[in-house]
């Protein structure tokens, strides 16, 4: 009797020790198989517009290593989205802590990645987010280092859509200063960029060309040609962003502003 119940009592661990291996395994994994995981998990969150998924698996992965790249980037990316999101319901406050967030994650991405293009991008995307909320001097310094931000992610790599449509929405906000903000710039930095709204129109020209499904290209081209008074080319942007694919998780708030341009222009 007492040998059946050691044998018995084998068995048991045995069985145990199978439902047992794997979360042993899982922990025992290097960390930076388990940031791989994390990474590759909201980027398929990412891609079902699951954004605040996206970004607890992004904050998890750079809480484990805090020098990776390619977390932390995602984790800059998904505060900027998670604060627009809030921005789109009013939710001003929230927008805001979104924004601060996210400025303060692209310091530590550009720590962890001077030499990475997309380190670059979205230090400058942070920074423009950080503009919305800035007083008239504030916006203006912001403003200067979100154009040399955005310019060293395309020295670095030419073909930065994203960074090309960055820019060229800057060049063209450049261009349509308020007096006021015009006075200050000026006087802070001396002359103001050239180009204005022609290197605008060069610049998202190019994004829209790298990367024809960005309907953020596609909008920021309508709205240039239509600051321009180039009513044709801009109702062809804006009704193409109305019948392109939703590919991003505002592209329906762009869809609606595009909508109300057109109004404008008939």
């Amino acid at each position: 009797m007492e040998e059946s119940q050691a044998v018995q009592r084998r068995r048991w661990y045995r069985l145990l020790l199978c439902f047992a291996l794997p979360p042993l395994l899982s922990l025992a994994a290097p960390a930076g198989a388990q940031v791989e995981q994390l990474v590759d998990g909201c980027d398929q969150a990412y891609a079902r517009y699951q954004t605040e998924r996206a970004h607890e698996l992004a904050r998890r992965a750079a809480q484990m290593d805090p020098a990776s790249y390619e977390a932390l980037w995602r984790l800059c990316r998904s505060q900027v989205d998670l604060g627009e999101e809030a921005l789109d319901r009013g939710d001003e406050t929230g927008t805001e802590q979104w924004y601060a967030k996210a400025l303060k994650t692209s310091e530590e991405l550009l720590r962890a990645a001077p030499g990475e293009a997309n380190a670059h991008y979205y230090r400058a995307l942070a920074l423009g987010r950080r503009a919305v909320f800035a007083g008239g001097r504030e916006k203006v310094e912001l403003s200067r280092e979100i154009e040399q931000e955005a310019l060293r992610a395309l020295e670095l790599e030419p073909e930065h859509a994203r960074a090309h449509g960055l820019i060229g929405r800057y060049y063209r906000e450049m261009a349509h200063l308020s007096w006021f903000l015009r006075t200050i710039a000026e006087t802070l930095f001396g002359d103001m960029p050239e180009g204005g709204d022609e290197l605008a129109l060069r610049h998202l020209l190019r994004s829209a060309e790298l990367m024809p499904e960005w309907t953020f290209a596609h909008f920021e081209l309508g709205e240039t040609y239509a600051v321009t008074d180039r009513p044709e080319q801009a109702r062809a942007e804006f009704l193409r962003v109305i019948e392109m694919p939703v590919m991003d998780h505002r592209d329906e708030v762009l869809k609606q502003e595009a909508r109300q341009w057109l109004e404008k222009l008939d």
